[in-house]
């Protein structure tokens, strides 16, 4: 079987990360500072534990003369360039640095991201100029989580980007103590847990702002990035980090409102109203923004807002639903005897029902779409993994095969699924499983030569037939 690896969430909660020292004025040569400008160094060692490695970028107009804003960037894959180039576009416009760990995850225990933030945030502020009022952190999913976790915890964050996250258990309800920009895709099954962060940030006096972007769980764009440093570059301006600059304040006015404009000529009045009054919210104090006010008060109570608002309601509601049910599906197949049949779980999923919404476009597919990837991912990763550790193999095989009718372009879980059925004697069905798997393309495709789940499998010729096409795959 494929290594089960969470392409979601945080498997074990951040019970903490130490604090990083406290930020200092270098006392030791900026050995970093030489670096070329304007491209991102792989493989940085930490001086502090040198196994902790990290990607660089410094800005083109960089300067070890002066100080310069800090991003830390937490990818839950340890995909450091990945993440750092997300962040490019918009560090090179307004002069940052990023810094992009190679060490964090989110699929396993916490310590592998205290220790990596432990040695890469010392050593970022030793070697490099960094402005220590304007250090930010961002991340994906569980890595969105450490970047909150870092922020609440050292206290030395002037802002988070939050990207597909949730807030941390460990806080409670604790508004964030940094500027929070809370992002997520449109199906994203963190979208409402995305939602609540930034309501608890409006609990607090700091600056927050929630924006969406087409898409499910996954890193936003580099367009979408560099607008949230754009609004990281007006809240400093407004909390006195930066100098004032009536120049870069009336630009990104300019953009910010003609996001929202795009926004109306798309047909997406909601969503430009409440652009509007975010527009409003961010340049409150920099700009005169009673025009701004008075347009987004009139688009609220134009009728077509007003339905949007009703149907996204309803949606919600809808949507609620069918959060309950997965929890009770996911409940019988945790613990109901005898194994509940696949025929039931779907019926207590509704699962025709959403596959059939989400293919229909509009709101109440994007709801759909965010069950199903909710779906996707206990059924798919979560119950497999728990019913793996405790030998429960049988309830394994229909927690997979939901999965799969969920995600049934995705090799990894046909090729799992076969593994599943072979360990409970469904030979046929683990032949059946196992070609799709091939044909949708798995990774190193002739482990299934030495893989112990298939052992029951290897009399059969027809699995002889796989080999050899696991073996013409494999070839250059």
């Amino acid at each position: 079987m494929h290594r089960l690896r969470n392409p979601f969430l945080l498997l074990a909660a951040l019970a903490s990360v130490a604090p990083a020292q406290s930020p200092a004025p270098a006392a030791a040569p900026l050995e970093l500072a030489g670096l070329e400008r304007g491209v991102v160094h792989s493989g940085i060692a930490a001086r502090p534990d040198p196994t902790q490695t990290y990607d660089l970028y410094l800005p083109t107009a960089f300067d070890p003369a002066r100080r310069w804003p800090l991003l830390l960037v937490f990818d839950p894959r340890s995909r450091g360039r990945l993440a750092a180039e997300i962040f490019v576009p918009g560090a090179e416009r307004f002069g940052w640095i990023v810094a992009s760990s190679n060490n964090t995850r989110s699929d396993g225990p916490m310590e592998p991201n205290t220790r990596a933030v432990n040695a890469m945030f010392p050593d970022l502020m030793a070697r490099l100029p960094v402005d220590d009022r304007r250090i930010y952190a961002t991340g994906f999913s569980g890595g969105a989580i450490v970047a909150w976790v870092v922020g609440q915890r050292t206290g030395q964050i002037a802002g988070v980007i939050s990207v597909g996250g949730r807030p941390d258990a460990g806080f409670g309800d604790a508004p964030p103590g940094f500027a929070l920009w809370a992002t997520a895709g449109t199906h994203d099954f963190n979208y409402h847990r995305t939602r609540a962060l930034d309501e608890l940030a409006g609990k607090g006096s700091r600056a927050h702002r929630l924006e969406f972007f087409e898409g499910g769980h996954a890193w936003l764009g580099a367009e979408d990035a560099a607008r949230a440093l754009a609004w990281m570059e007006v809240v400093a301006l407004r909390e006195g980090r930066r100098p004032a600059d009536a120049a870069l304040v009336e630009r990104l006015l300019a953009e910010d409102l003609a996001g929202a404009e795009a926004l109306l000529a798309a047909g997406r009045a909601l969503a430009a109203q409440r652009r509007l009054h975010a527009v409003a919210d961010t340049f409150r104090g920099l700009a005169d923004i009673s025009a701004i006010e008075r347009r987004a008060a009139a688009l609220e109570a134009d009728p077509e807002v007003r339905r949007s608002i009703k149907e996204e309601s309803v949606t919600f509601r809808f949507e609620e639903g069918a959060r309950i049910r997965v929890g009770v599906a996911l409940a019988n197949l945790r613990s109901a005897e005898p194994v509940p049949a696949l025929a039931r779980l779907e019926a207590q999923l509704d699962l025709t029902r959403l596959l059939r919404h989400a293919a229909e476009g509009g709101p109440r597919a994007d709801a759909a779409l965010r069950v199903l990837a909710e779906v996707r991912s206990q059924f798919g990763f979560y119950l497999p993994r728990d019913f793996i550790a405790s030998g429960a193999w049988a309830r394994v095989v229909p927690s997979l095969r939901i999965a799969t009718r969920v995600a049934p372009d995705d090799a990894t879980l046909w090729y799992n699924l076969a593994c599943s059925e072979a360990r409970t004697g469904r030979a046929a069905e683990a032949l059946v499983s196992l070609e799709r798997a091939l044909d949708l393309g798995i990774p190193r495709p002739t482990q299934l030569e030495t893989d112990a789940d298939l052992a029951s499998l290897r009399s059969d010729p027809a699995f002889a037939r796989l080999v050899e096409k696991a073996r013409a795959a494999e070839k250059p």
